[in-house]
């Protein structure tokens, strides 16, 4: 279970590069430097969750090739995106993480008794719920209210 959110967490962390790598449009230079900050929250997020499954002596998917491989989410590829169609992507892409962490989350209490790995898997999931109402908000002050509610409809629904 915490090597497939690895795997999650390293296809988000590799959308990111990309869409940081290709995005267009006026605000090009903002949503880049946004981006590199996500960036390297992503990459701290993967040290800390493979020093969990580290420690709890599951052992951490090794190779990048392996969680590319293993990963979960599906995305648009980064290339050539608008600033709005990139934070579409990953908005969809936070959300989809917010919802495995909360059923990863509910695993660890219910099935494995495992209160500390629970602990860290809410924290992890406040950081992208903090991640993706930024995102809500950038559609907000570009006047997209109608996309801004769309992605999270899903959302509502899967944490019941």
């Amino acid at each position: 279970m915490l090597n497939h959110i690895l795997a999650d967490e390293f296809g988000l962390f590799t959308m990111t590069r990309d869409c940081r790598a290709n995005v267009t449009g006026p605000d090009y230079q903002s949503l880049r430097q946004q981006l590199e900050v996500q960036c390297g929250q992503i990459g701290e997020w993967i040290d800390q969750l493979a020093e969990r499954v580290r420690a709890i002596a599951v052992g951490a998917s090794s190779t990048w090739a392996g969680l590319a491989k293993a990963t979960r989410t599906s995305t648009d590829a980064g290339t050539g995106l608008s600033a709005e169609h990139v934070i579409w992507e990953l908005l969809s892409l936070y959300e989809e993480m917010i919802v495995q962490l909360h059923a990863a989350r509910e695993a660890c209490t219910e099935r494995y008794q495992d209160a500390d790995t629970a602990d860290f898997l809410a924290g992890l999931m406040e950081q992208h719920q903090k991640i993706a109402w930024r995102l809500r908000a950038e559609f907000e002050t570009e006047g997209h209210q109608a996309w801004s509610a769309q992605p999270h409809s899903h959302l509502q629904k899967n944490l019941r």
